[in-house]
């Protein structure tokens, strides 16, 4: 097993890890644990609070020992073999995390929490960069810049847009990214429609757009209207 570890020069560790649509705190024991896209360790450095955070794009396991933080990058047991079964010498097995890996890291130390310095957000940007498509040289009707959709507000994020299960609706899923209350309006340009909401700290929102007359309605995750 490979791992990159981090130690981080502080005091009273206290490490957070990704979780889908938020986060999870998690003692500093050792013990092996899944993450998504970031994992932080903070504390206090000479009494001010300080931290680490590492935002990688590929590798989900973790584990903090202390205030040493760690990622695991490859894992070479064989696949699908759990205890109590032995490995035969002569036995044919499938090995785990063979080949070239590639993957990228942002290392990111900051002062005060993660909050403060924006993890979430700049988790967004590393894994959701901007792509350039060359389409060709003609004169075109449309302007020189647009947008699908708009946020006004970088705390709250659309995570998904995709055609309702039961019909032709569109459904909209947000959320709140940097723990605090607060509002923001969505400007759906594509549709010409634009939908204003406040949102608690870390709250999904599920919005559903009647594809006929437009009118924009808040549902829950199962899009029940």
């Amino acid at each position: 097993m490979l791992k990159f570890s981090f130690p981080v020069n502080i005091e009273s560790p206290k490490s957070t890890y990704e979780i889908p649509y938020g986060h999870i705190v998690r003692d500093t024991d050792g013990d092996e644990n899944p993450g998504q896209r970031w994992i932080d360790v903070s504390g206090f450095q000479n009494g001010n609070a300080y931290g680490l955070t590492v935002i990688n794009d590929a590798k989900h396991g973790y584990n903090v020992i202390g205030n040493d933080m760690r990622i695991s990058i490859a894992r070479s047991a064989v696949f699908a073999h759990h205890r109590p079964r032995k490995i035969e010498p002569d036995g044919i097995y499938q090995w785990m995390d063979q080949g070239i890996h590639t993957f990228r890291m942002v290392v990111i130390p900051h002062n005060g929490t993660w909050l403060e310095s924006k993890i979430a957000q700049q988790a967004e940007e590393l894994m959701a960069p901007p792509v350039a498509i060359y389409q060709g040289i003609h004169g075109g009707k449309l302007p020189k810049s647009g947008s699908f959709l708009s946020v006004d507000n970088p705390s709250v994020i659309v995570s998904s847009i995709k055609q309702a299960e039961d019909n032709s609706d569109i459904i909209i899923r947000c959320v709140e990214i940097s723990g605090h209350t607060t509002s923001s309006t969505i400007d759906l340009r594509f549709a010409g429609k634009k939908w204003n909401g406040s949102f608690r700290a870390f709250e999904i929102k599920t919005l559903r757009m009647n594809s006929m007359s437009g009118e924009i309605i808040e549902t829950n995750l199962l899009e029940e209207v």
